[in-house]
Order: C-alpha cells, then structure tokens, then sequence
C-alpha cells in the first residue's frame, strides 16, 4: 500500500517502493531526495529551490517592514488622535468649567452670609417661616460650595487621558451631579422668592443665580446620548483632525490585518522551502514533522 504526505506548498513526501521512486512523483514534480523509508517531490528542482529561497526570505523582509511600518503609522496617528481628544476635552472642560463659575458669580458664601444675617434681623412673627428660611439658607450654602468643588476638580482634571471612553464617561457624571445642583438652588431661590422675608434676604444680600448659561452648557451632555465626535462639534471644536486621525487609525487597522495574514502565509512558505532545500543538501526533516500551511493563516 502506498501512504502519500501531501505538503503545504510544493513538495510531498511518499514512502519509497524500490525501483519506482522517480514514477510517485506527480506529473511536473520533481525527485529531491530519499532515504531508506521515503523519497520526496518538490516542484521545483533543487537548483531553483536555491533562488527560491532567496527570494521567499527577501519576500517575508520586505513583509516585515511594511507591517512594521504600518505598526509605526499607526502609532503616529493613535498619537494624533489622543492629542486631538484630548485638545476638544479641555476646551468642553474649560466651557463648562466657566459656565459654571459664571452662574456662581452671585452665589458667594459672602453673599449667603449676608442672606442669614438678614433672616436673622427679620424673622416672622411665628418663627415657622424663619426656621424654614434658615434651612434653606444652609441648604443652598451646601449645594454652593459643592458647585464650586465641582469647578474646581474640573479645572484640575489630569491629561493626557488614559481612557478617552472613561473620561467621556466621567464628563458626562460631572455634569450630571452640576445639573443637579444648579436645579436644586434654582428651587430654592424659587422657593424663598414666595415668602415676604426670603424676598428682602436675597434683595439685601444680592443673591442670584443665573443658570440659563449653565443649563444651553450642560445640555448636550445631560439630555442627549452623543458620540464623541457629536460631543466635540457641541462644544464648539473643529474636531476635523479627530476625524481624520480615526479615519487614519481604522485604514491602518485593516492594512495590519492583511499584512499580519501576509506574513504568515510568507513565513510558511519560506519553511516549505527551507524544508525542500534542506533535502536537496541531504538533510531530512525527521519523520511526520510537520510544516506550517499558508491555508491555515487567518
């Protein structure tokens, strides 16, 4: 019974039957060797398995370089990209951080003080309005402060970001938690504006909060679900270069894709060859070794 090992490229290998070695080759094949148990075909003579070889490792070097270079392009452009992320996230931070402080302007702890001292000068005559006033007073210093710790853990934010997924995510809580506040204090100050004494304590102390600005700042974030390219358009960035990088970034992505499955298919032809060329020099693979095929490269 004759057993044929088909190979991954060129050659087969067949356990040898006496005198009939040349015959077992297929047609266009050619005998490169055998030893005591098989012989072995190759399509190419062992003189054109020489320059085939050089050719197949010139081939899998020059593979190595262009996935090398696009490795490198990649990397440039993934740079480009954070860069450009990371320019349109300060400017959306640096917006907001001053639309914030712009609505706090009137919305001191001098202010508030002021607020209390007046309360205090003219509480009402069942001290049922008085109480509440205080509260809210101390209610609205709270959110205040907290508004401006906001600000301030804004302005401080740390770059260049790690994650531009995360920090999107986090802008959006950020402004979230603002929206909050803002919302309560503009209740407050609704409340106390239908009471006699809340009127005269905001009137003498100068107290308001004006949040429209805040509120056209924060809306992209809090009432819409944006991509990141939506998000930088609504915070006023030209965000073509963020484009472009990405568009960059995804062609590249591809490109690496086919040139990883190139090399592969490079490398395994190149061992096929090496293995041919080795038994042309009489050196024989040991028996069932296998080698690569470019059919299994994904």
């Amino acid at each position: 019974m004759r057993l044929f090992m088909l190979s991954a490229l060129v050659g087969f290998v067949a356990y040898a039957v006496p005198g009939t070695a040349v015959a077992q080759c297929r047609p266009g094949d050619h005998l490169i060797g055998e030893d005591a148990n098989a012989y072995y075909c190759s399509r190419r003579t062992c003189s054109e398995l020489k320059t085939q070889l050089e050719r197949d490792k010139n081939a899998l070097a020059r593979q190595k370089k262009s996935f090398e270079d696009t490795s490198r392009e990649l990397d440039h452009w993934g740079k480009e990209n954070n860069k450009a992320a990371q320019d349109a996230f300060k400017h959306a931070t640096l917006l907001l951080h001053d639309s914030v402080l712009g609505s706090l302007e009137r919305l001191t702890n001098a202010r508030i003080e002021e607020m209390r001292k007046s309360i205090w000068r003219n509480p009402g005559p069942t001290g049922l309005t008085f109480t509440r006033l205080v509260e809210k007073t101390q209610e609205m210093q709270r959110r205040s402060a907290r508004l401006h710790g906001l600000a301030d853990a804004l302005s401080l934010s740390q770059y260049p970001f790690s994650n531009l997924t995360t920090a999107y995510a986090d802008l959006k809580n950020w402004a979230a938690e603002i929206h909050s506040h803002a919302e309560d204090i503009t209740a407050i100050i609704a409340e106390m504006r239908k009471d006699a004494d809340g009127r005269k304590a905001l009137a003498e102390s100068g107290i308001s909060f004006v949040s429209d600005g805040l509120k056209i700042a924060l809306r992209p974030l809090v009432a819409q679900s944006l991509s990141l390219g939506e998000f930088f358009v609504n915070y006023g960035y030209d965000a073509t270069v963020w484009v472009a990088s990405r568009n960059r970034i995804m062609q590249n992505l591809g490109n690496q894709d086919a040139q990883r499955i190139a090399l592969c298919k490079l490398d395994a032809q190149l061992k096929q060859t090496v293995r041919d060329y080795n038994i042309c020099q009489k050196r024989y693979p040991a028996p069932n070794r296998s080698i690569p095929r470019a059919s299994d490269c994904r």
